[in-house]
């Protein structure tokens, strides 16, 4: 029998997920999430809810990061009551690192893909260690994957030993087609990334009170 779902519609406000740039659990990756976590409850907790809210909304604040749950799944509900609220929830799933693990949820979530950037750098910085040989007074800009290799590999051995396993998740993300994600963060500073998803929300938000 064909397996029917339990919710064939999307909640009021779609959740909002971060993936990238590589995987949970890794310094990198959880200090730049930390990091955007951070400045969406500071940009919207605290907003009235809407009139629409329910009878006692002092118990559910407008921005909501649900634990790590083990199966996402198991927290669709939870979400889609959230949702009736109107309210901006951000998942804080620790299991989910690729916009193909949401695909067959009712979630219809806003995917936001965190991809790190890095400002020109002169040429003779190659992301080898090997002194480069281009023109002099030549600047290059490093790929994503360059960029991340090297933070992690400012973290020192104990994410060292852990660079292939994040590399891999890393390169799976950019080979992705753009359209599977709602919002790509390519800025170089965590300031230019943090105003373009508040500003990508601020309109979402608007559009649905």
């Amino acid at each position: 029998t064909q397996h029917i779902p339990p919710y064939d519609v999307v909640p009021s406000m779609r959740p909002v997920v971060l993936v990238g740039p590589s995987l949970k659990g890794y310094e990198v990756t959880d200090m730049m999430q930390k990091a955007l976590f951070d400045f969406l409850k500071h940009r919207f907790d605290g907003r009235d809810p809407p009139p629409q809210g329910p009878a006692q909304p002092d118990t559910l604040p407008p921005f909501v990061s649900l634990p790590p749950p083990a199966e996402v799944q198991s927290e669709i509900e939870r979400i889609f009551e959230l949702a009736k609220s109107l309210q901006l929830v951000v998942l804080d799933a620790d299991t989910i690192n690729h916009p193909a693990q949401l695909a067959k949820t009712s979630l219809a979530p806003i995917i936001v893909y965190v991809k790190v950037s890095s400002p020109k750098v002169r040429g003779d910085c190659c992301s080898g260690g090997a002194p480069a040989a281009p023109p002099h007074g030549a600047i290059t800009l490093l790929s994503p994957l360059q960029v991340l290799q090297r933070l992690i590999k400012s973290r020192g051995k104990s994410q060292v030993k852990h660079l292939n396993v994040q590399m891999m998740a890393a390169d799976k993300l950019v080979q992705c087609p753009p359209e599977l994600f709602d919002v790509i963060l390519d800025e170089n500073q965590l300031e230019d990334a943090c105003e373009h998803l508040a500003e990508y929300l601020e309109v979402y938000w608007r559009a649905t009170h």
